[in-house]
């Protein structure tokens, strides 16, 4: 009976025993497994973004010159034309009917001036015989002095019938993209009066202005940094742009600054600025938004979490950084910009803490975790680190040539 109680009470003891391992490792196994990283540090600068709309550098409104009916259209609506190119002819029958009568007031004046000059050297002969009177001798001078003025304005209206026949041949101003036909074949034209006759538009596209507005904040913040010598002013500086349509990936036409304007719209609060683009393609076309960055800063050393490490409350965003004992501790930062999966830090960090990069739902500040070291690669990805027990490295080689360790 002794031996039947003594196995009882060891029985007893191992199930205690064996609870109590069940316990800890029940424990050490309630804390939630988070990924850790350093952040991202590299060199560069950095980019504000606004939203622009294309414009083109030339925009013509084609008018004609002369007054006539339309007599035929050269061109293919929406096609590129060259400067020169003919586009609509107006009917040149008046107009060359215009040139020969001009042409014929030109003869008879050359014929009454060869006269005049014929009487004038004959009274002059006269003259000096004292065979003329003086009266007769000025009103023949007077006759040729008029009838050299008559032939200056006979040639004068030749030349105007000239220009009007060239002008009925209505030429692209610009080279550029056209638009259609605003008037058909047969319609009368109006001249280049106030109310002339609009025949069709060109614009430009090679290369191509990119307008947007900046606010007062961002303008004091560029005049500071140019009063400082950290980044040159746009107004004398043609500071690189880029430029992204909303279907591109990334940021894939490049620009500069080419002019800022002299004051803020007082409705809007706000200031125009504008930028050049190349467009060799055609791809840009005015009027198109597109979203667009400006360099806003000078080279400097920043840092960079994955944007899954960011957490918010109602008042602040932050991330949770974790101690050398494995606790987390939330961790106020003030946000810039996300770039290729990665948001900048702009205050907040030093860049040598280790911080919580993936499983922040399962983390409650001051508690401990179970950490597993990854690398940040590119495009905020995550790679597992083999070797856990040495530092997480910054970043990924191939993230960007300017990043430091």
């Amino acid at each position: 009976m002794k031996l039947l109680t003594g196995l009882a009470a060891i029985a007893t003891a191992l199930s205690w025993v064996c609870g109590c391992d069940n316990t800890v490792t029940s424990r050490n196994e309630s804390f939630p497994e988070v990924d850790i990283a350093l952040p991202v540090i590299r060199q560069g600068a950095e980019w504000d973004e606004f939203t622009g709309r294309l414009g083109a550098v030339e925009s013509v409104e084609v008018r004609s010159r002369v007054d006539g009916f339309l007599d035929r259209i050269h061109f293919k609506p929406g096609q590129i034309v060259a400067k020169g190119d003919l586009l609509f002819t107006i009917d040149p029958r008046p107009f060359e009917a215009a040139l020969d009568r001009a042409k014929a007031d030109v003869a008879r004046a050359r014929a009454e001036l060869a006269n005049a000059e014929y009487n004038l050297k004959r009274v002059d002969d006269l003259k000096k015989d004292d065979v003329a009177p003086e009266k007769e001798y000025r009103d023949v001078l007077y006759g040729e002095q008029r009838a050299r003025s008559d032939l200056d304005r006979a040639l004068a209206q030749q030349r105007i019938a000239e220009l009007n026949l060239e002008w009925s041949g209505v030429i692209a101003p610009v080279t550029g993209r056209i638009s259609r036909e605003l008037v058909t074949v047969g319609n009368l034209i109006h001249d280049g009066a106030a109310d002339a006759t609009v025949l069709t538009t060109i614009v430009s596209l090679d290369p191509i202005y990119c307008y947007f507005d900046v606010d007062e904040q961002v303008y004091l913040k560029y005049a500071r940094m140019s009063q400082s010598g950290e980044r040159p002013s746009s107004r004398e500086n043609a500071n690189p742009v880029q430029v992204s349509l909303f279907d591109d990936a990334g940021y894939v036409y490049e620009g500069q600054m080419a002019f800022v304007d002299n004051a803020f719209d007082q409705q809007t609060g706000t200031l125009r600025v504008r930028a050049i683009l190349p467009n060799p393609v055609g791809t840009l076309v005015p009027g198109l938004f597109v979203r667009v960055r400006l360099i806003g800063s000078g080279v400097q050393s920043m840092i960079f979490v994955p944007d899954e490490a960011i957490v918010a409350d109602q008042t602040a965003r932050m991330v949770f950084v974790v101690d050398k004992q494995n606790v987390v501790h939330p961790q106020r930062v003030v946000l810039g910009q996300l770039q290729n999966g990665l948001r900048r830090i702009i205050s907040g960090l030093k860049g040598d803490e280790t911080v919580v990069v993936a499983g922040v739902q399962r983390v409650r500040a001051n508690t401990r975790v179970q950490p597993r070291r990854v690398t940040v690669q590119g495009a905020g990805t995550l790679a597992s680190d083999t070797a856990t027990s040495r530092p997480v490295e910054s970043a990924d080689a191939r993230l960007t040539d300017g990043d430091t360790r």
